[in-house]
């Protein structure tokens, strides 16, 4: 007997970046148009010859994601059963919006993996697009030798302290180069990868240069007027699932069991101690925070 779970059983849920992406879509055509959502609606109708004789009666195709977060369709709906995002990127006023919804910033926010090989993909492919690349390590050595000559010419002024320490002219280059151009959701992706992929490869200091440079990006690029609607949860889902996706939903969802008496970062940072003697220690801090309230 087919149990009564699978019975049941419907589309899942959308999950809350999948809520974000979609609304993040349509907020990129809407900044393009002046039309609202009922001429929206009316306008691709119209192309796919399926105008409606009363207006009223219409799909409402763009007030749901707008409401809802609902994902466009692909064209497998069997409600939908055209590709909203094609059809939408194929006029030139929308050109490009479909490489947005397809960029691979939403894939570094649903992963929580280790697979270091994908995120250097990601990485690999986000830079190009930028017109950057990772130097080789002949690269490196040359770059090294060459007393920077190359880069004082592209106007890059580098202190005697900076070329002593390799994290600080890692620092200055990458803040340099990304910061040429206007941010970018590619820029968030470029970043997101390389943050991913130094981390796995415990590269911690590095990680944490990214992590920062990311984080003031995602807080610039936020500021938008036309990502007002969604400029909240675009800077709580982009920071908490891409830099902290293991923790993140123990620090935000009330739902998922807590396995800590704080935020994991928080815990992670406490002194190691012996086992017989933490106790003594945590009575101990505990009349103190008590003394100090009183």
């Amino acid at each position: 007997m087919t149990p009564i779970k699978n019975q049941l059983r419907g589309r899942p849920c959308a999950t809350p970046v999948e809520r974000l992406r979609a609304r993040f879509w349509y907020y990129s055509v809407k900044a393009r148009t002046s039309l609202s959502d009922y001429q929206l609606d009316l306008f691709f109708l119209e192309k796919l010859g399926r105008r409606p004789e009363d207006p009223q009666k219409r799909t409402r195709i763009f007030e749901t994601i707008r409401l809802n977060g609902t994902l466009p369709s692909n064209g497998k709906h069997p409600k939908r059963d055209f590709d909203l995002i094609k059809l939408v990127d194929e006029e030139d006023a929308f050109a490009g919006t479909a490489e947005i919804f397809h960029s691979p910033y939403w894939q570094l926010l649903t992963r929580d993996d280790a697979d270091i090989a994908v995120y250097n993909q990601i990485a690999q492919k986000m830079l190009k697009r930028l017109g950057l690349t990772r130097l080789d390590s002949d690269g490196e050595f040359g770059f090294h030798c060459q007393a920077y000559t190359d880069v004082k010419k592209s106007g890059l002024t580098i202190s005697v302290d900076e070329t002593n320490s390799p994290f600080a002219l890692y620092e200055k280059i990458l803040n340099t180069v990304i910061k040429e151009s206007p941010t970018s959701l590619d820029q968030l992706a470029a970043l997101g990868a390389l943050f991913r992929e130094a981390y796995l490869a415990c590269a911690l200091e590095i990680a944490l240069i990214i992590k920062h440079l990311y984080c003031d990006l995602l807080d610039e690029y936020v500021q938008q007027k036309w990502l007002m609607p969604i400029a909240n949860p675009l800077q709580e889902l982009g920071e908490g699932y891409l830099i902290f996706p293991h923790s993140y939903n123990y620090m935000y969802k009330a739902t998922v069991p807590q396995p800590y008496d704080d935020e994991p970062l928080a815990v992670v940072e406490r002194i190691i101690w012996y086992e017989k003697e933490a106790k003594e220690v945590s009575n101990l801090g505990a009349e103190l925070r008590a003394a100090r309230k009183r």
